[in-house]
C-alpha cells in the first residue's frame, strides 16, 4: 500500500504505472482532507523531524538504515499521546492480555 497526497508526482502515469508494476496498491487522501490517514501523516512528519533531518543520512543503505532504526524506535520506546503515554507495542500487548484474560 502506498498512501500519498493528490500531488502531481503521485499521480502522473509513469508513477501509477510503476506502482502497478510491483503490484503496489495506491492509496490518495480525499483533496482538501490531509487528516484522511492522519496517523501515518503523523508517522511521516515524526520520522523527518526526530530522525532524518537530524541524521541526515546521505545513501540509500544509510536511508534505510534509518528508517529501520525509527520504526522500531516507534514501535517499542516512543510514548504516544493518543495511547495514553504507552508505546504501540506495549498497548498491542495489553490488549492480547486482556482478551486472554476474558476468555478464561
Amino acid at each position: 500500500m502506498f498512501h500519498s497526497d493528490c500531488g502531481c508526482n503521485y499521480t502522473s502515469r509513469t508513477f501509477r504505472s510503476c506502482l502497478s508494476s510491483l503490484n503496489i496498491k495506491q492509496s490518495f487522501s480525499k483533496p482538501g482532507t490531509p487528516y484522511d490517514n492522519s496517523v501515518m501523516e503523523s508517522f511521516f512528519k515524526n520520522l523527518k523531524n526526530d530522525r532524518l533531518y537530524v541524521t541526515d543520512p546521505q545513501s540509500k543503505n544509510a536511508l534505510i538504515r534509518e528508517v529501520n532504526w525509527y520504526v522500531t524506535f516507534y514501535n517499542t520506546c516512543r510514548p504516544h499521546s493518543t495511547l495514553n503515554n504507552r508505546t504501540p507495542d506495549s498497548k498491542e500487548e495489553a490488549y492480547y492480555e486482556s482478551l486472554s484474560k476474558s476468555e478464561k
